[in-house]
């Protein structure tokens, strides 16, 4: 290689440096306890160690694995509409969190409804201990105690990107603790769905 410049010395040392100190580093970590290394704080802590910032760890992990809600505002950012399953991941992991939040003590999940024909219902979990009986033998039973798991409905989505979206509420509780996300997705998201097929329904003041 001859007539190299300032600038090609400049790129080569630069990256030759870059990979020396890659191997270097890698070699320390393998070193390093990972015992603790079961949250995000436990990688914070082992970056101190080594002189990176948590501000630094935070930029990185934005860039490298952003959250869905980072995704889908670069989605909108470029121009483009999110699908139909990455809008319903969205709105379904978002309401729920927004009540895991709320109401810490509670336990919250997404269901499929049959008593109304499948919709996807999210609800409050209630354990029940009961007893059920396991037959041995053609005249005896042998009564096992055993929890059964109800749900109390809060809200229930259904929707078609393109058509037409209906969120039912159920419980006042669901739309105290989640109005300020669902005004906002109202004002990002109904113009995905035909005109006047963004709906709202609430299902509780008349029971």
């Amino acid at each position: 290689m001859t007539n190299v410049s300032i600038n090609d010395l400049e790129l080569i040392l630069t990256g030759a440096r870059a990979i020396q100190d890659s191997d270097g580093f890698r070699k320390q970590l393998e070193t390093t306890d990972l015992s603790e290394l079961d949250n995000l704080q436990g990688i914070y802590g082992i970056a101190e160690q080594y002189g990176i910032s948590q501000e630094s760890v935070d930029k990185y992990l934005a860039l490298r694995f952003p959250s869905e809600e980072r995704q889908l505002k670069t989605m909108e950012e470029l121009g483009n509409n999110p699908s139909q399953n990455a809008l319903e991941r969205f709105y379904t992991k978002t309401l729920l969190e927004e009540l895991k939040k709320k109401f810490p003590s509670e336990k919250f999940e997404w269901y499929y409804n049959e008593e109304k024909g499948q919709e996807r219902t999210l609800g409050k979990v209630h354990q029940r201990k009961t007893i059920r009986f396991e037959k041995i033998s053609l005249f005896r039973e042998k009564a096992i105690p055993c929890e059964i798991k109800e749900h109390e409905p809060y809200a229930s989505l259904e929707f078609y990107v393109d058509d037409w979206f209906q969120l039912k509420i159920y419980n006042p509780s669901f739309a105290e603790a989640c109005k300020d996300k669902l005004v906002e997705f109202k004002k990002r998201f109904s113009h995905l769905f035909k005109k006047g097929q963004y709906e709202m329904i609430v299902d509780y003041l008349d029971s």
